[in-house]
């Protein structure tokens, strides 16, 4: 007797390591929503989000408020640089704010969702307080008024929540005497609404004195000053702006 088998083919399935045996019986899941966000559900069912930045701005976007009533969800920024990470959500607000931002490697923020908004939790609840990095960079210069030349720009920053305070200097070559200005990039982005968004003060000494204020229309400091000098010299300046 001929035994005729009919039918698709069985499927086999590799055998699950046990790792991945362990993680079946926690309820964890992985997925990657976006390039550069990985995702896990953990077994106690909160959400976990490591935001890697090194190769563009990232944006996390947590669930509807509404439905994701009684969840817990963590963002964690897992690099450096200058890119962005920002936090917003399908519905519902961050402690009153359409966004968040962590600016920091390795800074965390927690939510917890109850239902009507998401309320921040853990060290990092209150808006901004995040929120710190330093460092130096070299600042993108614009003569603007009575300038030949402008170069050798240096400066330093920190970063506490949304606010960024400025150091540095630069030489500038004046064409004459008399009221001189030049531009400033800023080291974190901010989109400044009006002057006063930014302020400070410049000097080079008793040649050279002035004031620093926001630059609207190019989103950038501005560095007026009156000069009694018409060669090279070596200014220096300070100033502070909010994030916005």
């Amino acid at each position: 007797m001929t035994l005729v088998l009919t039918g698709p083919p069985p499927t086999w399935k590799p055998q699950l390591e046990a790792a991945d045996l362990q993680n079946v019986k926690r309820g964890v899941e992985y997925g990657s929503p976006s390039p550069g966000i990985a995702v896990t559900r953990m077994g106690n069912g909160d959400w976990f989000y490591a935001v890697d930045t090194t190769a563009a701005n990232r944006t996390v976007t947590l669930p509807d408020v509404a439905e994701a009533a009684g969840q817990t969800h963590i963002v964690k920024r897992i690099s450096g640089g200058a890119n962005s990470c920002t936090i917003t959500a399908a519905a519902g607000l961050l402690d009153g704010e359409a966004a968040h931002s962590i600016a920091a490697q390795y800074g965390v923020r927690g939510y917890f969702s109850d239902g009507e908004a998401w309320r921040g939790t853990g060290p990092n609840a209150t808006a901004g307080t995040g929120d710190v990095a330093s460092g130096t960079y070299t600042p993108t210069l614009a003569g603007t008024l009575n300038v030949d030349a402008v170069a050798n720009g240096a400066a330093s920053y920190i970063r506490v929540g949304n606010i960024v305070q400025v150091a540095g200097q630069f030489d500038v070559d004046p064409t004459a005497a008399g009221a001189t200005g030049v531009g400033i990039s800023l080291p974190i982005a901010s989109n400044l609404g009006a002057s006063s968004d930014l302020h400070g003060i410049g000097s080079g000494g008793v040649e050279a004195n002035g004031r620093v204020f926001g630059d609207a229309a190019n989103d950038r400091a501005m560095f007026n000053f009156n000069t009694t000098l018409t060669s090279s010299h070596t200014v220096f300046f300070m100033f502070a702006y909010r994030v916005l």
